[in-house]
């Protein structure tokens, strides 16, 4: 397994591994009906600010334009995640929700809590 960091950069394989996965889905994006996004419930601010910037880029594609947005806020299951409300501050989802339709749903991958209901309301959204 490759352990080491990029030149230039304080990027892990994972990370930079993610930016490509990021990259290529962005690509994909060309007829997409909504955008999924998935964030650490748990975290610093420093890392939720990173976050709001990255999904500012994201919203910024015209062939996004308009289409619902669903954030899963994953890791609720952990001691201490920041509440979905908080995150929504945060992440300026108020602001995002003037230009479509967005939810954030704390979630757990590990226990299943709260996908449910998040995959229904995207679907709902989409329908």
């Amino acid at each position: 397994m490759d352990k080491s960091w990029a030149v230039g950069s304080n990027e892990s394989p994972i990370t930079r591994g993610r930016r490509k996965a990021a990259e290529e889905a962005k690509n994909k994006a060309e007829n997409a009906k909504m955008n999924l996004g998935r964030t650490e419930a748990v975290g610093s601010d420093e890392r939720f600010t990173q976050c709001s910037k990255e999904l500012e880029k994201l919203l910024q594609e015209d062939r996004l334009s308009g289409a619902p947005l669903l954030l899963l806020a994953n890791k609720c299951d952990l001691p201490a995640p920041y509440p979905a409300y908080d995150l929504s501050h945060v992440l300026d989802i108020p602001r995002i929700r003037e230009e479509r339709s967005c939810q954030i749903f704390n979630c757990s991958a590990i226990s299943g809590e709260l996908l449910v209901q998040a995959m229904t309301w995207l679907c709902d959204e989409i329908m």
